[in-house]
């Protein structure tokens, strides 16, 4: 098996090419991770098995017709985060939390998603939510400034675009004294406090092997998205002694048990 691997380097510009690419190869399937990535593979071909690997919302992002049955030549894995149990877990470890700000790309499908559904959850929850929207990572600097100003946490979803720009959030959010917590475990590494976090690595496996079977000729239009329906806990032990947060007790029982401790 041969397998071509390209990287757009966080330059949408560049997907296109890699798609067209692919199919002038006469690729036997191809996988993008991430919404701009499959969106561009779709639009490149509507022949070729196109597998998701990290998608959040295929078929919000018009994807596929139907997430249980597809219909076309798309299917995959969907990193949907586990919105609710990561709300419940900034609750736990901010209790008098009074105001949430959340940042998110405004030309990201699947983080407008997740902004629309999550600000439902904190109704619910009764807690204050203000959003703020970026355009690219030249924002984040100018954006995060003034919203660390106004909240007392910070919530990031699944969102590329500030996940590469991880470094300046967390700087403007620790000048401020203000927790990020994101929807990523590799953004909590980068600097975020705690976060339920679908295992990345384990979509990997999932996404590799759906690939397998439709390579042997099982159908993508037949082929439900496949959903990780919890997340595993990893916490920032170093970012929350910059803080002066202290985790409760139970949080970090469950981090050392079934999760991890960044330190």
């Amino acid at each position: 098996m041969k397998i071509d691997y390209q990287n757009a380097e966080n330059d949408q510009s560049n997907m296109m090419t890699m798609s067209n690419r692919f199919v002038n190869e006469g690729a036997d399937a191809m996988i993008g991770i991430a919404t701009p990535s499959a969106q561009a593979l779709a639009n490149s071909s509507s022949k070729i098995p196109i597998i998701l690997g990290a998608v959040t919302d295929p078929k919000g992002a018009g994807l596929v017709t139907n997430n249980t049955k597809p219909g076309g030549n798309v299917t995959g894995v969907s990193d949907q985060a586990p919105l609710a149990e990561q709300l419940a877990l900034i609750r736990r470890v901010m209790p008098h939390l009074k105001t949430l700000g959340i940042m998110y790309t405004s030309s990201d499908d699947s983080a407008v998603e997740q902004y629309k559904q999550f600000k439902v959850l904190c109704k619910q929850a009764g807690i204050p939510l203000k959003a703020y929207s970026i355009s690219n990572t030249n924002d984040v600097q100018q954006v995060s400034q003034q919203m660390v100003r106004s909240v007392d946490a910070v919530y990031v979803p699944t969102d590329n675009t500030i996940a590469s720009a991880m470094q300046t959030l967390v700087q403007n959010a620790n000048t401020a004294n203000v927790p990020v917590f994101p929807a990523v475990d590799s953004m909590v590494k980068d600097g975020g406090l705690a976060t339920y976090s679908v295992d990345q690595y384990k979509l990997g496996v999932l996404t590799g092997k759906m690939t397998a079977k439709i390579l042997k000729g099982q159908k993508p239009a037949t082929t439900p998205i496949r959903f990780v329906r919890h997340g595993k806990l990893i916490i920032n032990m170093k970012e929350a002694k910059q803080l002066g947060i202290t985790f409760p007790a139970s949080v970090i029982k469950e981090a050392k048990a079934k999760g991890e401790i960044v330190k």
